[in-house]
């Protein structure tokens, strides 16, 4: 069982940087009023068309609100301020925070590996949710372990989506800087770094904070669940586990489980963490809510830096791999006359083993006048080479729809947002525009 608790012990903090005066050296716009929308359906876990998908839906749906109400006679601060804390913070952490994190991460992860979850729940209306589900030690502690972490890592795919559109070279919606805050705050940085410096640090105290809760579901938060499930990867808690026994049962003196592996992953999540709060992306949830709530703006253009006609940003991103914590370093690249793309270096691991790659994607090229390709390439090494290929095609239907498949093939492993088997895997989906007038 897999529980997220979105919100719920920090909003003060969150709202507090969601309000904060930002800075106010980029350039509003709101001269396009032609919004694109995506939904796609593909084989378990579906996470990367999934965090596609919660991106075209919510984003319809906040872009509907958005100009109905300025177009209103009551479109004001106060309403404005109404809008973006009830529906694009509030509902709206449901909708790209809790829901896609235990669907499309946990429940989609399970079902990946042939377990059956026992529900789905949202703690609605308070944030947060879980997967339950009963498996025992023999289960393959791999598979227990990237189910664990595929919660976070779809929220860190949905952040990441939109830091694409971000950085495509046009403007994008005053709210788009929201899809970060879960994947790269939130439902990383806070949520491993309380979570796991309570259980590194006393062990004890933290089943007995928890002791109502793993009455009912047996196993703790995810990034514990994550290291817990790592660490026995590697051999270090053999001589403590009935194969027999539900995952997770837990010794009469817990300290036990504290080990220099341990602690060194605790520090790495920490650190990966860290990093990816460098990332000036975030710095978007402060602007364009700044810009929508004052300014009354829809829209504006993220900053790129350009030489000559090149424009260029780096950016990072974390994720919880299947040797250990992982950053992803990324740079995005927009080319005069031709569509978006970025570079990525990747690195992590443990103390043991390490990971290295890179990957290349190439989004919406033209191939005729009808047809274009995204295309994504992925190369890493851990202790064997290993890789990942994948293409879709979108071919349009009618004036503003398009429809689009794709299919791809890739080595066993993780890759964020991509099944962990070696096994081919696709999707297809639908894309369309609407105009406001």
């Amino acid at each position: 069982m897999m529980t997220h608790y979105l919100f719920s012990r920090y909003w003060p903090i969150i709202f507090f940087i969601l309000v904060s005066t930002p800075f106010a050296s980029l350039r509003a716009q709101t001269d396009s009023l032609t919004r694109s929308y995506e939904i796609q359906f593909g084989s378990f876990p579906n996470i990367e068309s999934g965090a596609k998908s919660t991106i075209g839906l919510t984003s319809l749906a906040f872009d509907q609100v958005n100009h109905v109400l300025q177009q209103s006679k009551y479109n004001n601060v106060f309403t404005r301020s109404l809008n973006f804390l009830g529906v694009q913070f509030y509902l709206g952490a449901f909708a790209y925070g809790t829901l896609p994190h235990e669907y499309f991460g946990h429940y989609a992860r399970a079902q990946e590996f042939g377990i059956q979850p026992n529900g789905y729940e949202i703690f609605f209306p308070s944030f947060g949710g879980n997967v339950p589900f009963s498996i025992i030690y023999e289960t393959d502690a791999i598979h227990r372990q990237m189910i664990s972490a595929a919660g976070p890592e779809v929220t860190t795919q949905i952040a990441y989506e939109a830091t694409k559109t971000l950085y495509s070279g046009e403007s994008v919606p005053s709210y788009y800087g929201m899809y970060l805050l879960g994947g790269k705050l939130v439902d990383s940085y806070i949520y491993a770094r309380n979570d796991l410096d309570a259980f590194v640090d006393d062990p004890a105290q933290y089943l007995r904070d928890a002791e109502d809760y793993f009455a009912e579901y047996n196993v703790p938060n995810d990034p514990v669940s994550y290291l817990l499930a790592l660490a026995e990867q590697y051999g270090y808690y053999d001589e403590l586990i009935n194969p027999e026994d539900t995952w997770a049962t837990f010794p009469a003196d817990p300290s036990v489980l504290i080990n220099d592996f341990v602690r060194d992953q605790r520090d790495r999540i920490r650190r990966a963490y860290l990093l990816q709060l460098l990332d000036p992306a975030i710095l978007y949830v402060l602007y364009g809510n700044y810009r929508y709530l004052v300014k009354d703006e829809l829209r504006f253009k993220p900053f790129m830096f350009r030489v000559q006609d090149v424009q260029f940003m780096p950016s990072i991103r974390a994720n919880l791999g299947h040797l250990g914590v992982e950053n992803y370093y990324d740079l995005f690249v927009v080319l005069p006359g031709l569509s978006a793309f970025n570079v990525y270096y990747r690195h992590g691991g443990n103390q043991e083993d390490q990971l290295s790659g890179a990957g290349i994607e190439w989004r919406n090229l033209s191939l005729t006048n009808k047809i274009s390709l995204t295309a994504q390439l992925d190369y890493w090494q851990d202790e064997q080479a290993r890789f990942n290929g994948f293409a879709m095609l979108y071919y349009p239907i009618a004036q503003r729809w398009a429809l689009s498949g794709s299919v791809g093939y890739k080595s066993e492993g993780s890759l964020m947002g991509k099944p962990f088997g070696e096994e081919l895997y696709g999707y297809g989906g639908l894309r369309w525009q609407v105009q406001y007038q």
